[in-house]
């Protein structure tokens, strides 16, 4: 009683399981050895990371306006209080009707609409421009250290690396790169909003489906900030399929049609479907447009 046995021989419970914990608290330890750095807290990293973005590029605050700026800003008559704001809607990103020829069809009037808030809060200075500029990255380099620990990486490292890397500098020196910076930052709040639905999941669709349709507006707003934010609903696919659920498809048709007994929430392949699906829609409104 209270034994295990092991080739022809009964062996204590407890010692079998010895080596068992102790092979796992050797491997811990291990792992803990192999660490360059200790592993912080989430709100530790995003402060460094945020900080450390700030640290980087705050020699741009005293920059002026340069290159597309001039369009973008100074010439653009739609970030300035006394053309309707309507036309942030009816034009594109310099000011020129979509409808015309000579137009280049950028759309992207939320960050437009940030420029007209910078104007009405401080004229054409420049330092308020770069000043939000130099904050939204910053936010970002913080979303992204978030992002990182929702796909199980430690994100101290990845974090302080797309806070400080010069591959920024562009976006971030020049005012119009606020387009990139607002894309992003949208980017990973709807990547960060998935991931709540994908483990909203294990408990009622309602909170699963809120935070699906959370991350397709989001995805929109990305979008409205610069063309390419829409990605993020092929990214949240991607990750809901090989991360979140880390099923085979054989395996989850097995498991797919009914919860185990106890089990809260929705079949685990209904609610993938259902997840994909909102994904879908939102996509194919996208181009439908």
């Amino acid at each position: 009683p209270g034994g295990v046995k092991r080739r022809g021989r009964v062996v204590d419970a407890e010692a079998a399981k010895a080596p068992r914990e102790d092979a796992s608290r050797g491997c811990q330890k291990r792992n803990k050895e192999s660490r360059l750095f200790p592993r912080l807290c989430l709100s530790t990293v995003q402060t460094l990371a945020a900080s450390l973005a700030i640290v980087c590029y705050c020699n741009s605050l005293w920059g002026d306006f340069v290159q597309d700026d001039e369009r973008a800003i100074v010439k653009n008559l739609d970030i300035r209080p006394e053309q309707p704001i309507r036309e942030l809607f009816r034009n594109d990103f310099w000011g020129t009707r979509m409808q015309s020829r000579a137009g280049h069809k950028s759309y992207r009037p939320i960050t437009t609409l940030s420029f007209r808030i910078n104007y009405l809060l401080g004229g054409l200075d420049p330092l308020g421009y770069h000043l939000v500029n130099v904050l939204l990255h910053a936010g970002t380099s913080a979303l992204f250290a978030a992002a990182c620990e929702l796909v199980a990486m430690d994100p101290l490292v990845p974090a302080l690396l797309f806070a400080a890397h010069p591959v920024h500098a562009e976006a971030v020196a020049n005012v119009v790169g606020r387009a990139e910076l607002l894309a992003a930052a949208f980017f990973f709040l709807a990547f960060l909003c998935y991931g709540r639905a994908a483990r909203s999941a294990r408990s009622t669709t309602p909170a699963m489906l809120t935070w699906t349709l959370a991350t397709a507006a989001l995805a929109g707003v990305s979008m409205l900030c610069k063309e390419p934010g829409i990605t993020v609903l092929g990214v949240c696919s991607a990750y809901d399929i090989y991360v979140a659920t880390a099923a085979s498809l054989p395996a989850l048709l097995r498991r797919g049609t009914s919860p185990k007994p106890g089990e809260p929430g929705p079949p685990p392949l209904r609610a993938l479907a259902l997840r994909q699906g909102v994904l879908a829609a939102a996509g194919g409104g996208v181009c439908a447009l």
